[in-house]
């Protein structure tokens, strides 16, 4: 082949170790899901390719799922993503496979007949200089019947290795299949399968005459010039102690990396220097490999050997360093805050007559609480034997199921008494206006009070009352009993249930 006068409109997307190594963080490790593949087509569609010949095997349907960003992906989406990228480009050639007698796997044999894939039965009229085959195993028959062409990838090993050579048609059974460079030829220059001839060692394609290698000379000794694989670079990084100077460890490191097998001497590898961090000196190895494919095995192997080499060497790799810091812990409620919140109690109607002294002590058995803005405190209907009092923000009060709100309480104020006192459901539902600071005093406490305190159950019920009556009004449903009657009716109950 003559490189330099081939044609410049002809290009080659080559899946190669280094691209494979770039897509991995993207799609994962080899075969990459059929809708990368759509997308290339569709890619290439766009920039205008005139025939856009996919060397590539999709000879069955994905069965996996995989991953996307967020989304999951099933096979039978990115397949059918990939058939309708190749029917809309509308010039894709697709790949079939074709095997000889000595490596046919009849586990494979196609459960779908490929008598209705158009492109897979073109009446080529040629006889001489064609491959027999015993099976062609197609694309997947929806991509089979949507690619314009279907081309072979029968390739002949010459005698020194290499391949350099291609059947240009291949007779399976009673149908003949052009090779993928020659139904590209065909589909880019719109030659009919009538204006394609074999005869006298030449394969002529509509105007073109390609001169084939006969037997006599593949036989013959052939210099390789094939372009040789390009190394793909491996990175490992590894830490070091401070205490070990880097030259030490650069040769260590080498040594470690010249006795793992699948670590290439050429180009040759670089240790440097990649930073100083808080616990080690970090290096970074570089070195080659010819496969991709072993990339973990190779990293392993590197990796092994440096453990053993630091250890010969007495070069530590540092343990990862956690700094512990000492604290105080205070406890959440300090004397300050009980203090604080007692006073807060002396500004309640409910808890006026109460000393000093008593009101702290209630403070230090209550429960503070911290709830975000829209956070229910209590929700109407709930089992209750505790109030709240409001220390910060705001909390709003709704009646169910209708949602409305019967008002706003402040800092200073307060809620839930009734079932505090009575062990009645609760009559409301109360949510966080803003972010709130409430003090819980639960029902025991109330009751050490009050038999300390016997006239502390007369002024709660008094002030009960009056807040009760208020409720019901916006409730609508204050049933027509005097207030006084009321008041002696909600004493008997807190006296029952507080049991004093």
């Amino acid at each position: 082949a003559r490189p330099a006068s081939t044609q410049k409109n002809s290009a080659i997307v080559e899946i190669n170790d280094d691209s494979l190594r770039r897509m991995e963080p993207l799609v994962g490790r080899w075969p990459w899901p059929r809708l990368v593949h759509a997308q290339l087509i569709d890619y290439l569609s766009a920039g205008g390719a005139r025939v856009i010949a996919y060397d590539v095997l999709f000879t069955e349907r994905d069965q996996k799922k995989f991953m996307v960003g967020d989304t999951e992906w099933t096979g039978e989406e990115s397949d059918r993503v990939l058939v309708d990228a190749t029917a809309k480009a509308g010039n894709v050639v697709h790949a079939a496979e074709v095997s000889s007698a000595g490596l046919t796997d009849l586990s494979r044999a196609l459960a779908a007949p490929i008598e209705g894939v158009t492109s897979l039965n073109q009446p080529f009229q040629v006889d001489s200089c064609v491959e027999a085959r015993p099976t062609v195993t197609p694309p997947f028959p929806a991509l089979a019947s949507a690619a314009l062409a279907i081309g072979h990838t029968l390739f002949i090993y010459d005698p020194d290795g290499p391949l350099r050579r291609t059947s240009p048609l291949v007779r399976v059974g009673n149908r003949v299949v052009p090779s993928m460079a020659l139904a590209t030829t065909m589909v880019a220059d719109s030659v009919k399968t009538a204006d394609v001839h074999l005869g006298n060692g030449v394969l002529s394609i509509g105007s073109f005459a390609v001169p084939l290698v006969t037997d006599t000379i593949a036989k013959e000794p052939v210099l390789n010039s094939s372009e040789p694989t390009v190394p793909t670079r491996i990175d490992v990084e590894v830490g070091a102690s401070y205490l070990s100077p880097p030259n030490d460890v650069k040769r260590a490191i080498h040594e470690a990396i010249a006795n793992a097998p699948l670590a290439m001497t050429s180009p040759e590898p670089q240790v440097v220097i990649k930073g100083f961090g808080g616990s080690a000196i970090d290096y970074l190895a570089q070195f080659w490999i010819e496969d991709y494919a072993v990339d973990r095995s190779a990293r392993d192997q590197v990796r092994t050997n440096i453990w053993y080499e630091f250890r010969r060497r007495n070069i530590e790799i540092p343990w990862p360093i956690q700094v512990q810091y000492e604290r105080d812990e205070e406890p959440v409620r300090t004397d300050r805050h009980i203090d604080d919140a007692g006073a807060q109690l002396g500004a309640i109607d409910l808890f006026t007559t109460l000393s000093p002294e008593a009101r702290r002590a209630l403070s230090a058995a209550a429960k503070d609480h911290l709830f975000a803005k829209g956070e229910a405190i209590v929700r109407q209907g709930a089992v209750g034997d505790s109030m709240f009092v409001i220390l910060s923000g705001q909390v709003s009060v709704t009646i169910e199921p209708s949602g409305l709100e019967v008002g706003v309480i402040a800092a200073g104020g307060f809620f839930g008494e009734m079932s505090m006192l009575t062990g009645d459901p609760r009559t409301a539902t109360v949510r966080a206006a803003a972010d709130a600071e409430v003090l819980e005093i639960e029902s025991s406490a109330l009751r050490d009070l009050a038999l300390a305190n016997p006239g502390l159950i007369d002024h709660v019920t008094a002030v009960m009352t009056t807040r009760r009556v208020g409720l019901d009004e916006a409730k609508a449903t204050a049933a027509a009993v005097p207030a006084t009657e009321q008041r002696e009716t909600l004493l008997s109950r807190i006296q029952r249930f507080l049991r004093v």
